[in-house]
């Protein structure tokens, strides 16, 4: 289901996650679209949902906050390391190009 082409299209097997945003000419710069939680095969959706969502769900933004608050992104440009201030929070001195 989740490479299934009649739902995602033709670039089902490339890494877009600009897919899940609207359209910048719809106006909502960044707002994510709402997709139908049927298409979604991990957790589904209804009376059979996987009991364990919103932990995974959880767990997945505090892996994210850690990994940010302990600096373990680096700087792709300068080699720099980025300072975490808080969970979500990173700072460098600088310009900086950044891509989680």
């Amino acid at each position: 289901m989740g490479r299934m082409e009649n739902l995602w299209g033709k670039d089902r097997l490339e890494f877009r996650p600009d897919r899940w945003f609207v359209e910048p000419n719809e106006g909502k710069r960044g707002e994510l679209k709402k997709e139908s939680l049927f298409k979604f095969p991990v957790f589904q959706a209804g009376p059979r949902v996987c009991l364990g969502k919103e932990l995974a769900l959880i767990q997945m933004k505090y892996v994210v906050a850690s990994i940010l608050k302990r600096g373990a992104t680096p700087d792709r440009s300068h080699g720099r390391r980025v300072q975490g201030h808080g969970p979500l929070e990173t700072t460098t001195h600088g310009q900086m190009s950044l891509k989680i």
